[in-house]
């Protein structure tokens, strides 16, 4: 009835399994969950919480995918605080072998700490991810939380900027990628390398032209053409002597070389990869 949008049905039927003092039976459990997302569809958002707060209170009946679900709730209801303990709980609980729900619920956690504004405790939670045990379906949003942990938390547009570029190059398809293009452009324009900005606003034009940021970047195009255009690939070589200037000579040559990838300069890209391959020791940096 809920799939079907019989929401008045839905509740009649899960009102009759109402925890009555065994919070922790499978059942009722899964009848909270079900019922708090009705609620969360006719954005009750309080009603929701208040639904799965009686199973929390049993909590020894929940597994640990159960309280994931339940930190869920009070994440989409806006209490965030809650879902970053309910979140935290339940990884101490997670046994040993369930690697894939114990990055989700590590993603999560960070996700809630992003949103608290905690950018120390959001970064732990997805350092604690290893890229091997992450599952396809948080896999993006992994990537792109950690690009705006760095952009709207950390202020380090720097940072944040490579992350971005990642993002919008290996998740083409996703439903935030619009968004990734857009930040990716306004880190280069905190950076004040003006024509990588208009390069990156152009691609958002050209890729996303429907996207709800397109009238915005008009907006910073037009600015940018006015008083900050030069031809972008001048602009490009000069970014890249710029990084010359400072750091290690490999890793300089690796961020030169993401660069030129960028902008498709391959014939630019290949050299300096194939120095740095040669010349590093590090077999991370190498591979």
């Amino acid at each position: 009835h809920f799939e079907l949008g019989n929401l008045d049905k839905a509740h009649a039927l899960l009102a009759k399994l109402e925890p009555s003092g065994s919070g922790g039976d499978s059942l009722v459990v899964e009848a909270a969950l079900l019922h708090a997302q009705v609620f969360l569809d006719e954005q009750r958002l309080r009603d929701a919480a208040e639904r799965v707060q009686p199973v929390l209170a049993a909590a020894g009946g929940l597994t640990a995918e159960q309280r994931v679900r339940c930190a869920d709730v009070f994440y989409l209801a806006g209490d965030f605080q809650k879902a970053a303990e309910i979140y935290d709980a339940a990884r101490r609980g997670i046994a040993e072998g369930n690697d894939s729900l114990r990055a989700t619920g590590a993603f999560k956690s960070a996700r809630a700490f992003f949103e608290l504004g905690n950018g120390a405790r959001a970064v732990d939670g997805l350092r604690s991810i290893s890229p091997e045990d992450t599952p396809p379906s948080i896999e993006a949003d992994v990537h792109l939380l950690r690009a705006d942990i760095y952009f709207e938390l950390y202020e380090d547009p720097a940072r944040a900027l490579r992350h971005y570029a990642e993002f919008v190059e290996n998740y083409p398809e996703h439903k935030s990628v619009d968004d990734a293009q857009a930040k990716l452009a306004l880190c280069y324009e905190a950076l004040h390398q003006w024509n990588l900005a208009l390069a990156e606003w152009q691609r958002l034009q050209q890729n996303f032209p429907a996207s709800p940021f397109y009238a915005d970047a008009q907006n910073h195009l037009e600015l940018l053409q006015k008083y900050f255009s030069d031809n972008y690939q001048v602009a490009v070589e000069s970014a890249v002597a710029d990084l010359g200037q400072n750091g290690q000579p490999l890793d300089v040559q690796l961020r030169q070389a993401e660069l030129h990838y960028r902008f498709r300069h391959f014939h630019k890209a290949i050299p300096l990869l194939k120095e740095t391959i040669a010349a590093d020791e590090n077999p991370a940096v190498r591979a």
